[in-house]
Formats: C-alpha cells, sequence, structure tokens
C-alpha cells in the first residue's frame, strides 16, 4: 500500500492511496517469501509544491520509494523508517 499526499493530482484536492495486489507472494527469480506480509509505504509528507494548487514529487522522492519498494520483495536492506515504512 503507498499513501500518497494530497493536492498531487489536478482533479481532487484530497490524499490518495494505492494498493498493488499480486496472486502470489511466493519466492521467484530474486524476490524472498512475502506470503502473508503487507508493505506499507507513507509517502504524505513527500514532495514539493508546483505551483499554488498542484504537488510534485522531485526524482529523489520517487527514488525513495522505488528503492524503498523494491528493497521489500528483495528483502535486502529492508529497515523500518520512521513515518516511512514499516516491515512486515
Amino acid at each position: 500500500m503507498l499513501a500518497l499526499p494530497g493536492q498531487l493530482f489536478t482533479n481532487t484536492q484530497i490524499p490518495a492511496c494505492v494498493w498493488f495486489l499480486t496472486k502470489s507472494k511466493r519466492a521467484r527469480a530474486k524476490n524472498r517469501d512475502r506470503a502473508g506480509q503487507t508493505l506499507f509505504i507513507d509517502a504524505r509528507q513527500l514532495g514539493f509544491m508546483k505551483d499554488r494548487v498542484l504537488r510534485d514529487f522531485a526524482k529523489a522522492d520517487l527514488d525513495k520509494i522505488i528503492g524503498t519498494f523494491r528493497a521489500g520483495k528483495r528483502g535486502k536492506g529492508y529497515t523500518d523508517v520512521k513515518a516511512f515504512c514499516r516491515p512486515p
């Protein structure tokens, strides 16, 4: 689950939450077994105000989110970061 900040989309000012679903969380390729686990990422504090009404993410913000997601799948370098993510 990925919690996004408000003012990120032009048609609404409310925060959004994106859920990524998968049929199988079994170990495969480079990924570890994640059965029964859920990764929560809170990105509501990330981003900057692009103008008066629209928020945008900097490349560093996107890299932080993507890196955390990939580390969660692989189990490498995956730690609890207060107010951002929590390992299952």
